[in-house]
């Protein structure tokens, strides 16, 4: 069975309420068997509880100790469409990554950690990390240069999933959304709350402004 997985690390922009809109996608669109797991330090008895109290999107290198086959969204994720093809690709490769929507035009290689995908073991990322944490976190680029680093090789999800994957900054916004996407990810502002473009399925419009 598929992990569907993100993590929410307490004290910023995001609650409680986003994990739910991620989850509440997902049982709308997915179209497949999955299990929903989120990592938090909230204290909620639904959730992984996150040890390292590493700060921000730096909490997410916790989840690399989870088995495969996983499927990692942001909190700022929009799923509309199904995920039988990326389960099928997160079953298949042991790491793929989305290809930065800005810096991958110029260089191939460029990663984007809004979503994620493994098949197998790869807590190896989550132990070079946690060796030296505090240097790994000086790092300009935050959580994707520190994978851009440790991984020479990966598999990227456009090249597998060409129009499944899109960027709401380079692909959706003015343009409407692609006919064959599955899942818009948003990078920066807005946050998929904060605009009408793309439908958001939780329907409470006022989280933005709640806790």
């Amino acid at each position: 069975m598929i992990r569907i997985v993100t993590v929410l690390k307490g004290g910023g922009e995001y609650t409680y309420k986003h994990v739910e809109a991620i989850r509440q996608m997902c049982a709308n669109h997915a179209g497949i068997e999955h299990e929903f797991v989120c990592l938090s330090d909230l204290k909620r008895p639904d959730v992984i509880p996150l040890t390292e109290g590493w700060p921000g999107w730096w909490s997410k290198m916790e989840m690399f100790k989870l088995q495969g086959p996983c499927i990692y969204f942001d909190l700022d994720t929009v799923i509309c469409g199904s995920l039988r093809d990326a389960a099928a690709l997160a079953s298949s490769k042991p790491f793929a990554i989305l290809r930065d929507a800005y810096r991958g035009k110029h260089d191939p290689y460029a990663m984007q950690s809004s979503v994620m995908m493994w098949s197998e073991n790869i807590r190896p990322l989550y132990t070079v990390f946690s060796v030296d944490a505090k240097r790994y976190m000086k790092m300009n680029g935050g959580d994707q240069a520190f994978i851009e680093q440790v991984l020479r090789t990966t598999t990227y999800i456009q090249d597998e999933l060409p129009g499944q994957f899109v960027s709401y900054k380079v692909d959706v916004r003015g343009k409407g959304v692609p006919d064959n996407a599955r899942v818009i990810f948003f990078h920066g502002h807005p946050r998929p709350w904060q605009q009408d473009e793309v439908p958001y399925d939780y329907d409470d419009r006022r989280m933005a402004h709640s806790g």
